[in-house]
């Protein structure tokens, strides 16, 4: 269990623990972070440190099939980055476990749509 401390933005994440079942690193703008999934959250998260930086949540909706319906990130840190890398992380979650996605969110889905990647749109579900 990881305890990450996490700004008043996300007030139902409070004093969060997380199990993580994965874990990446990562560097921008000479920062060392990293990007974990909580499967008990049904989320991805990043952070610096003890500091969460930002959520991208799930649901499942089918066997192999879940929807990206909200990307969180406090207001401090919009414009770092945050949201992009964590979409960029929730796709290749989805390509790494063979699962189908719906972009419910719309940053998803415009992120998708820019990155114009048929690894992507491959793993569309409408």
């Amino acid at each position: 269990m990881i305890s990450i401390r996490t700004p008043s933005y996300f007030s139902d994440h409070q004093e969060s623990s997380y199990t993580v079942t994965s874990v990446r690193r990562y560097s921008e703008q000479n920062m060392k972070g990293v990007i974990g999934y909580s499967d008990s959250k049904k989320q991805l998260y990043i952070r610096y440190g003890d500091e969460l930086r930002g959520v991208l949540k799930f649901r499942d909706i089918a066997p192999g099939v879940i929807d990206f319906y909200h990307i969180g990130v406090p207001e401090e840190f919009r414009g770092t980055g945050a949201a992009k890398t964590l979409a960029k992380a929730g796709m290749e979650y989805v390509v790494e476990n063979d699962l189908r996605v719906r972009l419910t969110c719309p940053y998803m889905r415009k992120f998708v749509d820019e990155a114009c990647l048929p690894i992507y749109f491959d793993r569309i579900f409408n």
